[in-house]
């Protein structure tokens, strides 16, 4: 396990999504690896390692079980550290990359449709034949990247799912708007598009939040958007929280969320990182982390934050 601190500061993706969609700033932080408190549990105790991939990518490994919550490994340059965000960019995956760090997976969970969570998607189904939960629009989109339809399960919200030693619970959920009020790559569809070529044929299609409970013992909640539906999260209670750190114009968005969810014990910030550079090299701050974990600790004094580094894992 690795926990880690930030300086807060301007940064491109996050001037992204609060300003404009077309947009951005072009300073990042780097990441700074002194003077956090690490937290104080005997790591392993639960037999659950969650390993970062970068962006909103993650790999929940338990017994003989692995999940992956939006893995991205491709990681391509869209041009906004650049000030050149272009949505005509064209979708490719570096098979390689997906090869060197996936090579298992039961199921895939899926926050929503923009590039940088479903673009690897199809390849990682491929290589693993996993299955992927995620909405009618996420299902278009696989059926239109080639994924077989025996395995997508379409979900909405309100889902409890059975699995062998754990269960899936999905909550209907929120992306976050930028500056504008808008959404950035909206849209819902009701039938198999043309195959995607760009990133802007990704649409959101939906968001979901996912909570992973294993053995009736140990519960994990992933967000892949700093916004949420406050009602809906009243009384999840999870263990741990994996946390978007962008939040837009969300209100008081790291307080309610840390109110509606019981102050939990972990709090893993999340898609705070550059997403354009290879994942191999150390996480860059484009996200307000130092910000967002001042307000955390400020809200929720009893919730540990577990920062992580590219490739890092952390084991409660």
């Amino acid at each position: 396990m690795c926990t880690r601190c930030v300086s807060p500061g301007t940064a491109s993706r996050r001037s992204f999504l609060r300003t404009s969609a077309l947009a951005a700033a072009a300073t990042a932080v780097p990441l700074i690896g002194s003077g956090c408190a690490t937290a104080s549990v005997e790591p392993g105790a639960s037999d659950v390692n969650l390993r970062w991939f970068g962006t909103n990518g993650w790999e929940v490994a338990f017994g003989s079980h692995r999940i992956l919550i939006d893995p991205y490994l491709t990681r391509y340059d869209v041009g906004i550290a650049a000030d050149r965000f272009d949505p005509a960019t064209p979708l490719w995956v570096d098979r390689a990359r997906v090869d060197r760090y996936v090579s298992a997976a039961d199921l895939v969970l899926l926050g929503h449709g923009h590039f940088d969570h479903i673009n690897d998607v199809p390849y990682v189904v491929e290589r693993t034949g996993a299955r992927v939960l995620g909405t009618f629009t996420h299902a278009n989109l696989l059926y239109a990247m080639g994924v077989p339809a025996d395995h997508v399960v379409i979900v909405q919200g309100g889902e409890l799912l059975a699995f062998d030693g754990y269960t899936i619970e999905v909550l209907p959920g929120l992306h976050g708007v930028n500056g504008n009020g808008r959404y950035i790559f909206p849209g819902t569809l009701t039938s198999v598009p043309p195959t995607p070529t760009t990133i802007a044929d990704l649409v959101e299609g939906g968001t979901l939040v996912y909570q992973i409970t294993i053995g009736d013992r140990f519960r994990i909640l992933t967000l892949s958007s700093g916004n949420f539906i406050e009602r809906e999260l009243r009384g999840v209670l999870p263990d741990v929280v994996i946390a978007p750190t962008i939040s837009g114009v969300t209100h008081r968005y790291a307080e309610r969320l840390l109110g509606a969810l019981g102050n939990p014990r972990w709090l893993v910030p999340t898609h705070w990182d550059s997403f354009e550079g290879p994942v191999e090299e150390p996480a860059i701050d484009e996200g307000d982390l130092g910000a967002f974990v001042s307000v955390v600790r400020e809200a929720s004094p009893r919730t540990q934050i577990v920062t992580l580094d590219h490739l890092e894992s952390f084991a409660p």
